[in-house]
Formats: structure tokens, sequence, C-alpha cells
């Protein structure tokens, strides 16, 4: 069984070999480090869910109402209010962060120039963090004016927008890349 792994995973092209194991091995530093560091001292994942709150609390004082207020909600998150109302949860698994080491992590993985990653991480981790304020200002929104629409928003609609807005910068990312991927 193991003798007839090692021969199938040898008939893998080295570069792709390459890019497997550099990708299963950022897997599993992070998993570690996620789960053993960043959720139990929860600082550094707690600023990313205080800074999406903020950001997005922000906007729709500015863009939709007056009034919005955000406050800490341990230990999962923070919400978002207008007056009494609460009208957001964002919890911690919603602040982009698994997004941010996943974009990271593809570019890592990915052969190329560390110039042109630099630039993709400049253009890419930000587009992903208006992403997700526009999601969460989006589902603020329809809380309020049509509560009905959110379950399909957030879990279908939102979610096919950013990963197919991460999918299409990785896949610009490998066109650029000659020989990678064969454009017309």
């Amino acid at each position: 069984m193991i003798n007839k792994i090692k021969s199938q995973f040898s008939q893998i092209p080295q570069a792709v070999r390459l890019v497997a194991l550099k990708g299963l091995g950022l897997w599993a530093v992070f998993y570690v480090c996620y789960y053993y560091i960043f959720l139990p001292h929860g600082k550094l994942i707690r600023f990313f869910t205080h800074v999406t709150a903020s950001v997005t609390t922000y906007f729709l004082n500015h863009l939709y109402a007056v009034g919005f207020t955000h406050f800490d909600s341990p230990p999962y998150g923070d919400t978002i209010s207008l007056g009494s109302r609460h009208i957001l949860f964002i919890m911690d698994g919603c602040n982009a962060f698994k997004l941010y080491v996943l974009y990271v992590g593809f570019l890592f993985c990915a052969p190329g120039q560390v110039k042109k990653k630099i630039n993709y991480l400049l253009v890419g981790l930000p587009a992903i963090f208006v992403l997700n304020i526009i999601r969460c200002y989006a589902v603020a929104i329809l809380v309020i004016q049509k509560p009905e629409w959110i379950e399909i928003a957030h879990h279908y609609i939102f979610t096919f927008v950013v990963y197919g807005t991460i999918f299409w910068l990785w896949l610009s990312f490998l066109k650029e890349k000659k020989g990678v991927i064969k454009t017309q």
C-alpha cells in the first residue's frame, strides 16, 4: 500500500509535488497556530473582528443612518446595534482572517517572483477586507429591511462573491506566469 502511494506520488510532476507539499506544510502550521495559539489567546482574532465591526459601523453611520454603535461581545465577536436593537453580531469566524491566510498561503505556495507576489498581496488583502466590510454592511441592511433574505445572501451569495473574487485573483496571478495556465 505505501509503495503504491509512493509510486503514484512520484508520477506527479515535481513542481506540482512541491506546491502540494508546501501547501500541506503551511496548512499544518496554520492549523496548529490557529487552534493552539490564536484562538486560545484571542488577541489577534479579536483585533480583526473589532476592526471589521468598527469599519462596518462607520459606513452604516455614514451611508445608511446615524445611530449605529458597536461593542465587544466576548468571547466570540462584536455586536452592532441601532439604538437598543441588536442588528448584527460579527463572530470571530466572520472577520475574514481565514480568508487572508488562505489567500496568502496560495501565493506563498504558488511558483512566481517575490515582487509579483507582494504586488498581489498589496491588492488582494485590501480587496478581501473591502468585500468583507461590504458583506457585513449588506447583512446589516438586510436585517433591517429584508430579514427573509439574510440566509441566502449570507450563506450563498456573499460566500460566492468573496470566494469567487479570491479565485479570480489567484487565476490572474497564475495567468501572468508563463506556462502555468495557457491563454489564447
